[in-house]
């Protein structure tokens, strides 16, 4: 999420400064205040900042919510509010309140990992398959990734128009150029091939120099499109 670091800073600023006031002062309520406050009007930066993204999945809600929770329970605890309104709640009421507060607390934080901890293995998943159907030289799909589309379009009853792709004498330039000048080669006639690939058409490195762009319109006419477009930017 976009967070404003710089208010962010300030805000982490003030808090220790207030600790630091609170420890020479000997105040232990200016210290919660201080430490409290900055917490509080983070997490509510965080929530804030996740809103904004309007996420769509439902753990992600979760998470801003309890956020949210977390402002209201760092903002709202007797520690807090002794510190900044020390007339209107005692210190004595402050601490016997406080099991109440920690056991909140401790519901809310186990809830917050719990959601943050989900997300972190969907992201794991969510990596772990686009790796499996990428090729990491060229950033295009790999032959299982077009073969699986091959599968889906099969599937669909679709006939796309299939446009075949090579180096010639790639191993010679490997031989003699050595493999990061290869590598290089790969990843230059990578990016042809994807700047010719029309918008909803899939493009793979399915070999080592080979190459295959699946075009789901236009038939064999935009098909001869891409590789002529392909063959002049190489020529060029």
């Amino acid at each position: 999420w976009p967070m404003p670091l710089p208010l962010c800073l300030a805000i982490s600023a003030i808090g220790i400064a207030g600790e630091i006031a609170g420890v020479l002062a000997d105040s232990v309520q200016l210290g919660h205040a201080a430490v409290y406050g900055a917490l509080g009007s983070l997490t509510l930066i965080a929530a804030q900042a996740g809103r904004r993204t309007k996420p769509d999945e439902i753990l992600e809600r979760i998470v801003i919510w309890t956020l949210y929770a977390v402002t209201v329970i760092l903002l709202t605890n007797p520690r807090f509010l002794t510190g900044i309104a020390p007339t209107l709640i005692t210190f004595e009421f402050a601490q016997n309140s406080w099991p109440f507060y920690s056991v909140l607390w401790i519901f809310v934080s186990q809830t917050l990992a719990g959601c943050l901890i989900a997300l972190a293995m969907r992201d794991v998943i969510h990596q772990a398959q686009r790796d499996a159907v990428i090729d990491p030289l060229s950033g295009l799909m790999n032959r299982r990734g077009f073969n699986n589309a091959l599968k889906r379009e099969h599937r669909l009853g679709d006939v796309p128009a299939l446009v075949m792709l090579d180096i010639d004498f790639f191993k010679s330039i490997n031989d003699e150029l050595g493999h990061e000048v290869g590598d290089r080669a790969i990843e230059l006639l990578s990016d042809i091939v994807c700047k010719a690939t029309p918008q909803g058409s899939i493009a793979a490195r399915i070999g080592g120099e080979e190459f295959a762009v699946l075009i789901n319109d236009g038939g064999a006419a935009a098909a001869k499109m891409v590789a002529q477009s392909v063959q002049m930017t190489v020529a060029n």
